[in-house]
């Protein structure tokens, strides 16, 4: 990240026949967003990697820089398995990806009804992300008010610029 040629070099990476190879090489896309916009079909033809988290990272990458439908379709598979390593790993891609999250809505919310009363591996931390970005995308303040005094002043308040 961050040397001209590293969207290449990145790209390249996401043919290595180790899956952690490829992993890093697609965050390391995920880095550089706008170095990458270059490369749609080498983004797309990624989509269809053999191990989720790599699916994941470049899922996210298609929807948030090139408004994938084939990349939203991704994502909101993982939110509806059982995997919940691969749920927490999708939901927090969506998270990052702040207001262009909004098209997940319905799958989020699907999400909640889901976990809501679940107490197994990960629930807990599946259940708290669903609900902030959820509040976040309705255009509430990012964090809740029993959060103020670790979030700064800004984060507080609500963006009148993100709605349903």
């Amino acid at each position: 990240v961050g040397q001209q040629d590293a969207a290449e070099q990145q790209l390249k990476l996401l043919k290595d026949e180790d899956a952690v190879v490829r992993y890093w090489g697609a965050v390391g896309l995920d880095a550089g967003t706008d170095a990458v916009k270059p490369f749609r079909e080498q983004v797309a033809a990624a989509l269809d990697d053999p191990h989720p988290s790599v699916r994941i990272v470049m899922a996210g990458i298609a929807f948030k820089l090139f408004g994938s439908e084939k990349g939203r379709q991704i994502l909101e598979g993982f939110l509806k398995q059982d995997n919940t390593y691969c749920i927490l790993h999708a939901l927090q891609t969506i998270e990052y990806m702040r207001e262009k999250a909004l098209p997940f809505v319905p799958a989020l919310s699907e999400l909640q009804g889901r976990f809501r009363d679940r107490t197994g591996n990960l629930d807990y931390d599946i259940n708290c992300i669903t609900d902030v970005v959820l509040h976040f995308l309705k255009g509430d303040a990012l964090y809740y008010d029993a959060f103020a005094r670790w979030t700064p002043a800004g984060q507080m308040q609500n963006d009148p610029n993100i709605h349903f």
